[in-house]
Order: structure tokens, then sequence, then C-alpha cells
């Protein structure tokens, strides 16, 4: 059943649309989890740590000008004085290969490349090539785990989930060919995939919570190892007038969890039953497509290979961290919190560890320990001697 209840005054949100969207069962953990606000003062040191070890240290300049110091930065210091869980940037040539020149010194370091990005809009065989050439432009051997962080194209997706009958299918079959093709790419490299959701552009269709969860179901059957929120960045026109800044929110981390712990526990027939009549008409094609397409799932079983989530995009501080945190452990369990990815830019790693230093007086890392300095960088014991690789 949709929710139709009238939504509590304490919660503020920008698009009601989409709060309202939300089935009624999930609507208590939505209250709770924005309940804890700015004012909130019981976030543990703990969580905090919790949020640094599972942040992908992430720089995506909208002009792709990161510079060797600042690619060197991402790696030095998202290493001490907490280590991060991996390192995201644009899966560009001078990038990656600038990149992987100094990750000698950090061979179990994760590294995610974009790909596709920020609009998921290149045709089927060109998104496919993208991966591989990211491939080339990383030393043969290599020990670095690799993501590949591509994006559904929302404009499509968008276009397809308002149409009904023949034409829908067509479309969703374009929709899939494309995420297969990023997939099989990423399993020919030995890279695992994650899928961006663009989940603010959701708010344009009819129910954004069944958008988002839809879209999320779809990008697992295609392969999906990782299923991502957002990109961090505005929409192409014209979505752009909606949505400013593609960032998660309590809302669509709901929608996007619900998605993957029931794919994950074969509990996806159920959930959509209890949803509107054109959400279970467009799972009905989803289906048939994916038949279509040699995609043998059994959406009432549990899955074969567990999928895992990643929040990317306006987590700013440590009653964000311990929101995601809420939202893991009671969507899908604790034994999801070293497995859930924080995508996030150097400042929520540096306010988390000034959160730990400001309340855990045992704590006994310095200010330099936190943040090198732009005119002391180079002092740092563990930058001695890291100089990008020969050819890199």
């Amino acid at each position: 059943m949709v929710n139709t209840l009238k939504i509590p005054t304490s919660l503020s949100v920008k698009w009601p649309k989409w709060l309202n969207s939300i089935p009624i069962g999930l609507l208590p953990l939505v209250v709770e989890a924005k309940e804890i606000d700015d004012q909130f003062e019981g976030v543990s040191t703990q969580t905090a740590r919790w949020g640094v070890s599972r942040i992908d240290h992430t720089s995506l300049s909208p002009t792709k000008n990161e510079g060797e110091d600042t690619l060197q930065r991402l790696v030095v210091e998202g290493s001490a004085p907490y280590p991060v869980q991996g390192i995201c940037v644009h899966g560009e040539e001078r990038i990656a290969k600038t990149l992987a020149g100094f990750l000698h010194a950090y061979p179990s370091i994760h590294l995610a490349f974009t790909s596709n990005f920020p609009h998921g809009d290149l045709p089927v065989m060109d998104a496919a090539k993208n991966i591989k050439k990211i491939a080339g432009y990383l030393p043969e051997n290599s020990q670095n785990p690799i993501d590949i962080d591509t994006v559904i194209d929302y404009g499509q997706w968008l276009d397809l989930i308002q149409e009904r009958g023949k034409g829908r299918k067509e479309k969703l079959a374009l929709f899939c060919k494309k995420l297969l093709a990023e997939k099989q790419a990423c399993v020919e490299q030995g890279f695992l995939w994650k899928v961006i959701q663009k989940a603010n552009v959701h708010v344009v269709a009819d129910r954004p919570h069944e958008s988002l969860y839809l879209s999320s179901i779809v990008s697992m059957i295609c392969g999906a190892d990782y299923v991502k929120t957002c990109t961090g960045m505005a929409a192409k026109p014209p979505y752009h007038n909606l949505v400013s800044a593609d960032a998660s929110t309590v809302e669509n981390i709901v929608a996007m969890f619900s998605a993957i712990s029931d794919f994950n526990n074969g509990k996806v027939l159920e959930t959509v039953s209890s949803m509107s009549s054109h959400a279970q008409e467009m799972l009905e094609d989803i289906l048939e497509v994916s038949h279509h397409l040699g995609l043998n799932i059994n959406l009432d079983q549990p899955a074969e290979k567990t999928r895992y989530p990643k929040v990317s995009g306006g987590q700013r501080n440590e009653v964000d961290v311990a929101r995601v945190r809420f939202l893991v452990q009671n969507m899908l369990g604790d034994e999801f919190l070293n497995s859930v990815i924080i995508g996030a830019s150097d400042k929520l790693r540096l306010r988390l560890l000034r959160y730990i230093k400001e309340n855990d007086p045992t704590c006994n890392f310095s200010n330099d320990d936190i943040r090198l300095h732009p005119d002391n960088r180079h002092s740092p014991s563990s930058l001695q001697g890291l100089k990008p690789s020969e050819g890199y």
C-alpha cells in the first residue's frame, strides 16, 4: 500500500512528493533517522572512526583538473591516521596514470574510477570501451583492487518509467543492454562494478521511491556488485532545474537500501505487490525483458551473490554518518557495516577526524596527521620517497 498518511510535522523535506511515496512500513525508519539531526549529541567517536574507514576518498572536479599534488594528497591523507576504504577519481587517462604511479607504496588500497559519468548517456559500445580503456591506463602488475563507478542513463529511465505498453519494453531493453555491456567489460577486466542511480532526479517520477527502488533492482539484475545513490553533481537539462546537486538523503537511501535488502533476501515480488499498480506493471516488464535477454533471475529467491550499497553525495558530518550507520543496521544488518561505502570528498574525512580528536581524550594524532598543510606538505614521513613510478 502506498503511503497516504499525513507526514509528521517534525519532518522537513525538500520534496514532499518523495516522502509521500514511501511505503507506510518504512516511514518509522525515515522518521527515526531524520531525528538524528544537527542538535544530536550522541554520535560516538566509534561511529566517526567507522565513518572514516568506509570513505571512498573522492576528488571529482567537474573540469577534471586534479593535478599530481591533489592525487598525491588523496593517497597519503587517506592512509593516516585512520585509513579510508579507497580512492575515487575520474577514469581519465592522465588522472588514472598519475594516481597509479603513487600506489606502489599502497598495494592494498582500493581504487575507484568513474566511467560514463556523470549522466550515463554514452552509447552502448562507448560505455563498454571506456571501461576497457581504464584497464589500459594501469600497470599490468598492479595489486590494487579496482572498482568502476558508472551511472544509469537516468534520462532514458525517467522516460521509460512514465510509459506503458510495448514502447516501454523496447526502451527498457536498450537501457538494460547498456548496463550489461558495462558489466561484461568489468568482468573481463576483473573490476568490481558500482552503478549510480542519480537518486535525486527520481523526484521527476510520479512516485520517486518506486522509481529509485525499481532502477536499483534493474541494476542488480544486470549484475551490479554495488548500488550507489548519487553523483554529487547537477543533472543535465531539463532535470538540472529540479536538482541543483545530486545528493543522498534519508528518503533516497531508504529506497535504495530497501531494494538491496529485498533483492538479497528474495523479497522483491512481495514488496512490489504492495506498491502501486504502475510499479507492478513495470516489474512485469522488467522480468519479461530480463528473460528475453537471457537473464535467469528469481526475485522470489535469495540472491546467489550478495549486493552492497554505496552512499555518495551530501554526507557532510558525523550526523550524516550516524544516519547512514543507523539505516545500514536497521535495514541491511550489522554484517553490512564493513561493506557499505560512503563516497565523500576530503571535507568529510577532516570533519570526522577533528570530531574524534575533540571528543576522544585517548586519541594521539596531531593536526599534521589530519591534514598536510600546503606550506609543509612534504614533511610527514609518509610522503618521503613517494614519487610516481617510471612511466606514470
